[in-house]
């Protein structure tokens, strides 16, 4: 993992920590700004205007940041349910559904 996805992935965790944390929306404002800035400095995603106006997007050290997070989470949910990667990404999947507007 390179050093954009390494400090990509730091950047991520440290947002979830201050956003979950924060008592008011003044702080998760902040948490939010922060983590953006951390990203656009780290490289977390470029952007490149091409010789025809169109725009390139680079995502990769975010994509291997979140794998590598994930991964990691899941491996740990793994041994401590018993339940296997398929049932806690279903499990997941059906959380994130019950956050629909």
């Amino acid at each position: 993992m390179n050093t954009s996805a390494r400090n990509t992935a730091h950047t991520l965790l440290d947002f979830y920590s201050g956003y979950t944390g924060a008592e008011s929306d003044d702080a998760r404002t902040r948490a939010f700004n922060t983590s953006m800035e951390k990203l656009n400095h780290d490289g977390a995603i470029s952007a490149e205007l091409g010789d025809q106006d169109e725009l390139s997007l680079d995502v990769l050290p975010l994509l291997l940041a979140s794998s590598v997070s994930y991964e990691w989470l899941f491996s740990q949910l793994t041994a401590a349910t018993g339940k296997d990667a398929a049932e806690l990404s279903f499990e997941l999947r059906a959380f994130i559904d019950s956050l629909q507007d």
